[in-house]
């Protein structure tokens, strides 16, 4: 991000940010205090480097064994790689990836980028710093934000998994083998919230598939990663919400923990401006576009709706 590779930059120049500055950075990464800020910020820049390192290496491996000039396999790799872990969906291949979806080395290379970078820094810098070893540690060691943007990210990428396979089985994905079936599955149901990488063409999945893309596009990754979309966290803060609601209670609670009533009206509140941004670009492009050109599988309304929440999502 801009704030992170700003405030790297004064670190590495010897300078102290101001307390405004430090405010500001503190906000943004969700720090409660400003003594693990700079921890924070080596860790950022060092897990960004190691992640897409170790993608360049296995994916300029894999292009080069696909016919590839190895300078050319490397350059193509790094870009990918790149493009994987900060969530950026650009390809330098017309179709994106459908050329290498039979190939579970570059699939799983970047779909694993893409959950890593999807994660957010906090959620790494936390898991760097865990005992594994230690059952207590394991079961204390991780804060609230942590537990809850590891719990929203299985769930969601589950029901994006499951619902692509249940849905597509017979569609888009009838012509691979069994494996690979579940190869791109798995891939587009972590695609789907975070980047714009697609191992089938959109343009022919059938309607439950672009309605559930389209959710999951909205929601996104977790804060403070390199995701867009509303994040998880307010998701999941919005549900507990409307349960805490339907049962009659007060206080809303997650793993045995009261979350402050200032976390629940930000969670309305970005999701509501979330919702009103979406609704006026898309009926913006109502307006504006030539509605008569959209004569394939989906009309101008169900084509629009989707670019204006893909583009909301920065998926």
């Amino acid at each position: 991000g801009v704030m992170t590779l700003a405030a790297f930059l004064l670190l590495a120049v010897g300078r102290r940010a101001s307390m405004l500055e430090e405010n500001v950075m503190l906000s943004t990464l969700g720090l409660d205090r400003a003594a693990g800020l700079t921890l924070v910020l080596r860790k950022t820049v060092l897990f960004t480097l190691l992640f897409e390192a170790v993608g360049t290496a296995v994916l300029a491996w894999r292009f080069s064994a696909h016919g590839m000039a190895l300078p050319r396999a490397v350059y193509v790799g790094l870009f990918h790689a790149v493009s994987a872990f900060c969530n950026a969906g650009f390809s330098l291949f017309p179709d994106s990836l459908i050329g290498f979806r039979q190939d579970p080395w570059i699939v799983l290379t970047l779909a694993a980028l893409l959950v890593s970078g999807g994660l957010g820094f906090l959620v790494w810098h936390e898991l760097s710093a865990l005992k594994f070893w230690r059952i207590r540690t394991l079961r204390g060691g991780l804060s609230l934000h942590t537990r809850m943007v590891l719990m929203a990210s299985a769930v969601l990428t589950a029901i994006g998994i499951g619902s692509f396979l249940f849905v597509e089985w017979n569609g888009t994905l009838a012509e691979l083998s069994v494996p690979h079936r579940l190869l791109a599955a798995g891939f587009q149901g972590v695609t789907s919230r975070t980047a714009g990488f697609n191992l089938v063409p959109m343009d022919q999945v059938a309607p439950p598939t672009l309605f559930m893309t389209i959710g999951l596009m909205f929601i996104g990754g977790a804060p403070c990663s390199t995701a867009g979309g509303i994040k998880v966290t307010t998701v999941v803060v919005m549900v507990l919400t409307l349960t805490t609601m339907l049962r009659g209670r007060r206080d809303i609670t997650f793993s045995n923990r009261t979350l402050p009533e200032s976390v629940m009206r930000e969670a309305i509140a970005i999701s509501t401006l979330g919702v009103f941004q979406v609704l006026a670009g898309f009926g913006l492009l109502l307006l504006t576009e030539d509605l008569t050109r959209f004569v394939g599988r989906f009309g101008a309304v169900d084509a629009l709706l989707f670019e204006a929440v893909s583009a909301f999502g920065t998926t």
